[in-house]
């Protein structure tokens, strides 16, 4: 199996990161930056310089959402995440 290119420590692809953990995820399954910091730190942990945060994979999330790929089902606030699924119930 070929290895993805998911750069270097000190310069990280998360996006590329978060896109393989979102391909184990169902379609409806809800998920937010805090657990996909954490299974990004726990699958890839050995790429990375230092562990990612959340913001990190928030700013991920965003960006996956402006392109479509994936849909906020709750939106963030001060003392909740935001959570998304890949695809809206019909």
């Amino acid at each position: 199996m070929k290895q993805k290119d998911l750069g270097s420590a000190s310069r990280p692809k998360l996006g590329r990161m978060v896109t393989l953990l979102l391909e184990d995820k169902g379609a409806s399954e809800r998920f937010g930056p805090v657990g996909l910091a954490r299974e990004v730190n726990e699958r890839f942990g050995e790429r990375l310089r230092r562990p990612v945060t959340a913001p990190q994979i928030s700013i991920v999330l965003r960006r996956l959402e402006s392109q479509g790929k994936i849909h906020q089902v709750r939106q963030g606030r001060p003392h909740w995440e935001a959570l998304y699924v890949k695809e809206m119930a019909g």
